[in-house]
């Protein structure tokens, strides 16, 4: 049976949930965030030390190098993003959800859930090109698609596309509120980490001319400024998942069906 109370909240108590469901997850996404763009962007890192630098005189070779990882990451990024919103539903309904079990779920919508992402980045890319407030609304308009993608069946993209914009009729700059919020909370936290990191490391102060930097003390601070990262980064997905079920319970009686499928045969 599920825990959650459905009902609608405001955007005060879907923060409140979706950091109850963050903490209450915490280890099972922190591993999606640690496997699906920790490691990668550290293999990354290793790997572009020791290419970059030998490409700067090829542009077509770093140019290659860099789309590649441009690829690679929209690819690592839709996997943790569709992977936590799945921990996080099956967390609101009461339910656990293995990381392995969330990525191979995922697996079999990538296809959907990067048409979907590179759908939707256009149309708000070319929105805010012409006019801001036309892509911020495109943008509020379709920020559920990939839980749509996820807990739903939609037949394609634009199917996906569709329900989102139905969905947040009538909601979508309260969307934009509780999007803001939980982004403004994230990069505080990591803006707040790296002022600490650079008061403790004196890394605010100008080095002396000629002098080498410590390697020891930046290799520590970026490994401090990941880390932090990728603790943060799966709260907004939480908010977002929060957010789809808030307007399914307020627009489709969402604990009604719920309930209704729960309830076994005679």
């Amino acid at each position: 049976m599920p825990t959650a109370t459905f009902r609608p909240m405001s955007t005060g108590e879907i923060l409140d949930v979706a950091f109850g469901l963050y903490r209450r997850h915490f280890s099972t996404l922190i591993t999606l965030s640690v496997l699906l763009t920790g490691l990668p962007l550290l293999v990354f890192g290793a790997i572009a030390a020791l290419t970059v630098t030998a490409s700067l005189n090829n542009l077509g070779m770093l140019f290659f190098f860099m789309l590649g990882f441009g690829l690679g990451y929209l690819v690592l990024a839709q996997l943790s993003l569709g992977a936590s919103i799945l921990v996080v539903s099956q967390g609101y309904l009461g339910r656990d959800l293995s990381a392995g079990a969330a990525i191979k779920q995922t697996l079999g919508r990538l296809g959907l859930l990067l048409l979907s992402a590179i759908l939707v980045g256009l149309l708000v890319g070319l929105g805010s090109m012409l006019f801001l407030i036309p892509g911020i609304i495109l943008f509020c308009g379709l920020s559920l698609t990939t839980p749509v993608v996820m807990l739903e069946s939609p037949a394609n993209a634009t199917d996906a596309m569709g329900r989102s914009w139905a969905l947040t009729k009538g909601f979508r700059w309260r969307m934009f509120l509780v999007i803001l919020v939980g982004v403004v909370l994230s990069v505080v936290v990591i803006v707040g980490v790296n002022l600490v990191i650079g008061l403790a490391f004196g890394t605010f102060s100008q080095p002396a001319p000629g002098a080498t930097p410590n390697l020891a003390i930046l290799l520590l601070q970026q490994a401090i400024q990941l880390t932090a990262n990728m603790i943060v980064a799966p709260f907004p997905h939480c908010i977002l998942a929060m957010a789809y079920y808030d307007l399914r319970i307020r627009k489709e009686a969402f604990d009604l069906e719920v309930l209704a499928s729960t309830l076994q045969p005679a």
